[in-house]
């Protein structure tokens, strides 16, 4: 199926803006690759835009940039990922929470 050319934009919006953070950082595509466990060319094929970034790959890149994942999304977009954001938060804080629980009961056996 063709894309439309408002996904394609948002796709390319997204790209440029993963690979903007990246060099405000002073990461090279090597590191930033390795510090998202994924293969080099996958990174680039993000980073290019030739591969569309799913929502746990753009959290990821802007955990690891330290902006928030707005940043990567155009205008439009902002409440999209605020919900996102704001879900993957929340994941997190569950997954704290279930390790804190886990090694809390480990310890009581």
């Amino acid at each position: 199926m063709k894309k439309s050319a408002h996904a394609y934009n948002v796709q390319q919006y997204i790209a440029e803006h993963i690979k903007k953070a990246r060099l405000l950082n002073g990461v090279t595509q090597v590191a930033m690759a390795t510090i998202l466990g994924v293969a080099r060319q996958t990174y680039l094929d993000i980073e290019s835009g030739k591969t569309e970034s799913k929502s746990v790959m753009i959290y990821n890149i802007a955990k690891a940039t330290k902006k928030p994942i707005h940043y990567f999304y155009p205008d439009d977009e902002t409440k999209h990922a605020t919900v996102i954001e704001n879900a993957l938060a929340r994941l997190s804080e569950l997954e704290h929470q279930t390790s804190l629980l886990k090694r809390d009961l480990s310890g009581r056996e």
